[in-house]
C-alpha cells in the first residue's frame, strides 16, 4: 500500500503527542498529589479546630463556674442553710424551731424568684421499657441546684426543653440521673450541700459534653 501520509512526519508527531501524553499524565499525578496533601492538611485543620473548641467550651465553662453566682444570692442561700441547721438543734424550742421552719419556708420562696438558675442538673427523659408496659417511662427533669427549683418537661422528649430552666446563656445544664434523682426522691433539697460543693461538681466536669462527672458524686 502506498503512504497515504509522510511516514517520517507522523513519526514525529507520534513522538510528540507521546511527550504530551506523559507530560500530562505526570501533572495530573502532581494535581492528585497535592490534592492528598490538601486533604490531609483539610483533616488536620478540623482536628485542630475540634480540639480548640473543646478547650475553647472548657475554658469559658470554668470562668463562668468561678464567677460563681450572685452574692445576694448566695448570701441568702447561706441563711437558709444556717436556719435549717439551727432549727434542727436539740436545745431549740419548739416556738423557734417553728419560726425557723417559717422563715425556711418563706426565704426559700424568695430565692427561687431572684435566682438566675445558673447550674442546672437534669435528668433525660426515658420512653419506657415494653416489658413494664412502658409503666417505668418519664420526662426529662431538671433541678436547680443553687436555689432547688425542680421542674418536669410537659413536652415531647423530641421537642427541645420548655420552662423556666431551660438552655439558654450564662447557664449551665449537665446531665446526671443518678445525681437528680438523690436530690429529687433522697434528699428533697439542695441545702444539705453548701454551693461549693455544687460549684466543684460543675468545675471537675467543665467541658465534659453536657455530663456532669459521677465519680464526685456523694450527696448525703
Amino acid at each position: 500500500m502506498k503512504p497515504r501520509y509522510d511516514q517520517n512526519q507522523i513519526s514525529k508527531e507520534i513522538n510528540k503527542m507521546r511527550r504530551k501524553f506523559n507530560d500530562l499524565v505526570g501533572q495530573k499525578r502532581e494535581i492528585e498529589k497535592r490534592l492528598d496533601d490538601i486533604k490531609t492538611l483539610d483533616r488536620r485543620i478540623d482536628e485542630a479546630i475540634s480540639t480548640t473548641r473543646s478547650d475553647l467550651r472548657k475554658l469559658n465553662e470554668i470562668y463562668f463556674i468561678q464567677n460563681g453566682v450572685p452574692k445576694k444570692i448566695a448570701k441568702l442561700r447561706e441563711k437558709i442553710i444556717s436556719e435549717i441547721l439551727f432549727s434542727q438543734r436539740k436545745d431549740v424550742k419548739v416556738s423557734e424551731s417553728e419560726k425557723a421552719s417559717k422563715n425556711i419556708k418563706k426565704d426559700k420562696e424568695e430565692l427561687q424568684k431572684i435566682c438566675p438558675h445558673q447550674f442546672i442538673v437534669t435528668r433525660e427523659d426515658y420512653e419506657g421499657s415494653s416489658s413494664y408496659d412502658y409503666d417505668d417511662a418519664r420526662r426529662e427533669g431538671r433541678i436547680c441546684v443553687v436555689c432547688g427549683l425542680i421542674e418536669t418537661s410537659k413536652d415531647s422528649s423530641k421537642e427541645p426543653y420548655s420552662g423556666v430552666l431551660t438552655d439558654k446563656d450564662n447557664r449551665l445544664v449537665k446531665r446526671n440521673g443518678n445525681f437528680f434523682e438523690s436530690l429529687v426522691e433522697k434528699y428533697h433539697d439542695v441545702f444539705s450541700k453548701e454551693l461549693d460543693y455544687f460549684l466543684e461538681l460543675f468545675l471537675n466536669s467543665a467541658g465534659g459534653f453536657g455530663y456532669l462527672d459521677g465519680d464526685n458524686l456523694k450527696a448525703k
